[in-house]
């Protein structure tokens, strides 16, 4: 009776080790794929981020259009970096004319492009910007995607700002 008893026992006590072993690995799975979907800055927020140095081994920001024209137009996709300019309102659309008059392109309609024509129609002096921004195309004309815009400073401060500089310069 004793043997039966034991016999009995034995393979209750491996069916649940079984049962267990079954659930730790599943745990490490469930773990292991949690893990995979964290992104890195939940794990580690307060890693610092290095950044370039600054000087001359920097490299340097870059400025201008990407791409070029063909027939008078600038080709779909074309990039503008760190380009100065003025806006003007026309109607409920926004125009952006590059500060040496060669690039002037009617800008699309997007949150930005709706911040920057409030902030032209309220105030009283033109306002020099920094756009960048993607070129797009329709029906024979460019238009202008703004992603980011920054202003320099008001127009007649500009212009009283170089005007400073040229005498210092003679």
């Amino acid at each position: 009776m004793q043997r039966l008893e034991r016999s009995l026992a034995l393979p209750i006590t491996i069916t649940a080790m079984l049962n267990i072993l079954a659930g730790l690995v599943l745990s490490l799975i469930i773990i292991a794929v949690s893990v995979r979907t964290i992104p890195a800055e939940e794990i580690a927020p307060n890693v610092p981020i290095a950044k370039p140095p600054i000087g001359e081994g920097a490299p340097a920001i870059k400025t201008g259009i990407d791409g070029f024209q063909t027939n008078g137009r600038w080709r779909e996709g074309t990039r503008l970096h760190q380009v100065h300019g003025v806006f003007t309102s026309i109607g409920d659309r926004l125009q952006f004319t590059s500060s040496d008059g060669k690039v002037q392109l009617l800008a699309t309609e997007n949150l930005l492009a709706e911040r920057v024509l409030r902030s032209v129609q309220e105030s009283s002096d033109p306002l020099a910007w920094t756009i960048q921004g993607t070129m797009t195309e329709f029906k024979g004309n460019n238009f202008l995607t703004l992603n980011y815009a920054s202003i320099l400073a008001k127009k007649s401060k500009l212009a009283a700002k170089e005007t400073t500089s040229e005498l210092r310069a003679n």
